[in-house]
């Protein structure tokens, strides 16, 4: 009994230091029967508290002390008391806590990112065949099993199985190494019915209570009420007999501020006073932040504090923020002197990762500030983005940068790397005027930038030479191209002429995989033309609203938050030297 005890206590332990929340044998409704039902005494001991759906510990709380690292029982003990506590007031109030409203009473905007992912999930959800869900509880319950059970944990033959259902798109783990990618994880992406792993049980309770959170309240006789997140929301406040209408402006790079407005609509004419309390998040700095109530300009405490409002709220009612988004880069948690350089950047909340298959090295100049490496991409760019096709072998391909070569390749599938390298931004010369497609730009200089290269352009290295990628310091004259009718004599077509080298045009060989070239026309020849003729089209990739372009010390980075990232290559941390 007292192997048995030490395995079973081990193999939990083991799981805890994993991290690997849900991935033990208690999770197994098998297995869960089995405890529940078994007289061996060990076994009832193990069961007692710790069967529950809502166990968060997985039987840590039976291990012996001394098998725990000090750091690992400091974050169960921490885990505890955040259950039983909830949200801490104010400084001045420091013992005192605050009370969730009930998610009854909050739904998430429409159209919001918050409401998109209830919906998507909930989408998800009712494809799923209630009897194939159920098949292991009823097996477990030794009821009779309609259907055919899911795959992956729920399959039949895996010992964890019986799990709550997750959404079919969901990812396991997300990677923070170099030039990683959430499509090459060790699971990858999961499948609509074959991949349900454990964890997802948990990430579908999450998507539910996207509205949790976002309101605390204190009850008595006078009510009040904190919002401690930004979200697009309404909320019944029946305590203060308030209706909120919390909307929020989606963020961007380019207008570096959090703005947040509120409007009110009594529920009831009571009369009555009540206090509204506004987080003034701790990343905020005093620098343009601005609070106005009906047209009065409202003083703002300093940042991790809150803006507190009594008053009888009536109809018509409403409060404007504009709370400052800040750059700014935090070190990795590791004291380790040789990785003090190891840094992620952030906007605001939002963690930013690079679009980069490995590079990662920065390096600033002494002193320098944030704002002077890292600068926003403005909205404007989106309408600069094109892909060149072509069609032959009964396929279409695009013109594509891999490597720093251009070659054609078959047409991508979007947030892949090959995305990224098949979309370039068409930088125009000297010349001011806008155009909507490039058959609006015939006679104008232009100059290719690679997606994900900022700061980069293609350049010819002479007759029949292949195309490459550049920094734009090192282009000149090689990197400009002339837009001319489509060589084919298709209306939808162009053709890109180099401005150095007149009569010679980016030609493709006809050839998949093969090195684009700068070749001269000589003759009537249809086969080059059709080669040297491109159908333009909007972008495959665009720019995130949020996104900035970082200075490195062997190219730029494109940053974009990681939560945009599908299948694309990206780096978290980087190595940035002063």
């Amino acid at each position: 009994m007292a192997f048995l005890f030490a395995f079973v206590a081990i193999v939990v332990w083991g799981c805890a230091a994993g991290k690997e929340c849900t991935n033990n044998d208690a999770q197994s409704h098998t297995f869960r029967y089995q405890l529940s039902t078994s007289t061996n005494e060990t076994w009832n001991i193990m069961s007692h508290n710790h069967l529950t759906t809502k166990d968060d510990h997985l039987l840590a709380d039976l291990l012996p002390r001394k098998l725990l690292k000090e750091e690992n029982q400091r974050n169960l003990d921490m885990l505890r008391k955040i259950e039983k506590v909830g949200v801490l007031k104010p400084p001045q109030q420091p013992q005192d806590f605050l009370k969730p409203v009930s998610l009854h009473d909050v739904r998430l905007s429409q159209g919001s990112i918050h409401a998109q992912a209830q919906q998507t999930n909930l989408e998800y959800l009712l494809m799923l065949d209630v009897d194939r869900l159920l098949w292991s509880f009823r097996k477990t319950a030794g009821l009779p099993t309609p259907g055919t059970p899911y795959g992956g944990w729920e399959d039949p033959k895996m010992e964890l199985r019986g799990h709550f259902v997750e959404p079919g798109v969901m990812i396991y783990m997300l990677p923070q190494g170099r030039g990683v990618s959430k499509a090459k994880t060790y699971f990858g992406w999961g499948t609509k019915f074959d991949s349900f792993w454990c964890c997802y049980g948990t990430g579908i309770e999450s998507f539910s209570k996207l509205g949790d959170s976002i309101y605390f309240e204190e009850q008595g006789e006078n009510p009040t009420l904190y919002i401690i997140q930004y979200i697009s929301s309404l909320f019944n406040w029946k305590s203060g007999q308030i209706i909120l209408n919390q909307t929020v402006v989606p963020p961007a790079s380019w207008d570096p501020f959090l703005r947040v407005s509120f409007t009110f609509s009594p529920a009831k004419k009571t009369g009555a006073l009540s206090t509204l309390n506004f987080r003034l998040p701790t990343r905020m700095h005093k620098n343009g932040e601005k609070g106005i109530l009906n047209n009065e300009t409202l003083t703002l405490p300093g940042p991790g504090n809150f803006l507190s409002i009594t008053r009888k709220w009536n109809a018509g009612d409403k409060l404007s923020l504009q709370l400052p988004l800040t750059l700014r880069a935090e070190a990795i948690k590791d004291d380790r002197t040789k990785y003090a350089s190891i840094q992620a950047i952030l906007y605001g909340p939002y963690l930013l990762a690079g679009n980069t298959t490995g590079d990662w090295n920065i390096k600033t100049a002494a002193n320098a500030s944030i704002a002077d490496w890292i600068t926003p991409i403005p909205a404007s760019y989106n309408s600069h983005l094109f892909y060149f096709s072509q069609a032959f072998a009964n396929s279409t391909f695009v013109l594509t940068n891999s490597n720093q070569s251009l070659a054609v390749k078959k047409v991508p599938e979007p947030g892949t790397d090959s995305a990224l390298g098949a979309t370039f931004r068409v930088i125009q010369g000297k010349s001011s005027t806008k155009f909507t497609t490039l058959t609006d730009a015939i006679g104008k200089s232009v100059m290719l930038e690679p997606f994900d290269h900022p700061g980069m352009q293609v350049i010819h290295q002479g007759i029949e030479l292949p195309l490459t990628v550049v920094g734009s310091s090192s282009g000149g004259p090689s990197s400009v191209f002339v837009v001319v009718p489509g060589l084919d004599g298709q209306k939808e077509t162009i053709s890109l002429e180099s401005k150095s080298h007149n009569g010679c045009f980016v030609h493709s060989g006809l050839r998949s995989g093969r090195g684009v070239k700068l070749s001269c026309k000589t003759t009537s020849d249809a086969t080059f033309n059709q080669a040297a003729s491109f159908i333009a089209k909007r972008g495959i990739s665009k720019y995130n609203p949020i996104s900035f372009v970082a200075k490195g010390e062997n190219r730029n980075f494109l940053l974009e938050p990681l939560l945009a990232f599908r299948d694309e290559s990206y780096t978290v941390y980087f190595n940035i030297k002063g």
